[in-house]
């Protein structure tokens, strides 16, 4: 195995991004059987920062390839953790992350069937790994490697009318046949002013935020 980390911006990585994200690697070094490549890429277009991503990762051999984004934050574990969940037929595999706009939901959903619309799944507290259709990229472990094996063409990131590139994306490897995956205790904090969005402080966010001023 061979896991890229790719990392892309619009810019910068927050500094406290960045004081999580040097732990999370070196304890998948010390953890985790695999070999690890960086990949960091400063565009505004999320859909073509993402194909680069993945381009660049197989030029250098990487089977896997860790998504993360500059506005998460993470356990030193979680890399281990969604290895572990991994499988030879799931392209995805997320930690259980939340939107981190008013009511906070999860980023975990199914696709309704016989639309190009989606629902949201709630994962209960007390859930291990769920089987879903689609979740957040924020901090995700992609399996290139299944996705090339399955057929699912390229360019894999793609925005239409349909939908967001993340969605389409999705979609594409549940219509081959590969799962997705998350680990709902993987914690993911979402950042927002003054608080990280964690799952285990949902209710404190809702208290400090609350509703839209136009939602009252």
């Amino acid at each position: 195995m061979k896991i890229a980390i790719g990392i892309h911006s619009a810019g910068y990585i927050p500094d406290e991004v960045a004081r999580h994200i040097i732990p999370l690697i070196l304890h998948a070094a010390k953890n985790v059987e695999a070999d690890f490549a960086t990949i960091y890429l400063s565009k505004s277009k999320v859909a073509a920062a993402r194909n680069q991503i993945v381009e660049n990762a197989l030029k250098i051999g990487a089977t896997h390839w860790l998504s993360l984004d500059v506005d998460h934050v993470f356990r030193p574990d979680l890399v281990q953790r969604l290895v572990a969940a991994s499988a030879p037929d799931v392209a995805a595999v997320s930690g259980l992350i939340h939107k981190r706009s008013y009511p906070f939901h999860q980023v975990a959903f199914r696709f309704a069937p016989g639309t190009d619309g989606h629902e949201l799944v709630q994962i209960s507290d007390t859930a291990k790994v769920v089987e879903v259709d689609a979740c957040a990229m924020g901090c995700t472990l992609i399996n290139l490697e299944a996705i090339l094996k399955a057929g699912v063409p390229g360019p894999w990131f793609v925005d239409t009318a349909r939908g967001r590139s993340d969605m389409n994306f999705f979609r594409s490897v549940r219509v081959a046949g590969l799962r997705l995956l998350i680990d709902a205790q993987a914690h993911v904090g979402h950042l927002l002013d003054p608080l990280a969005i964690w799952p285990e402080n949902i209710d404190e966010a809702r208290m400090v935020y609350g509703p839209p001023k136009d939602a009252e």
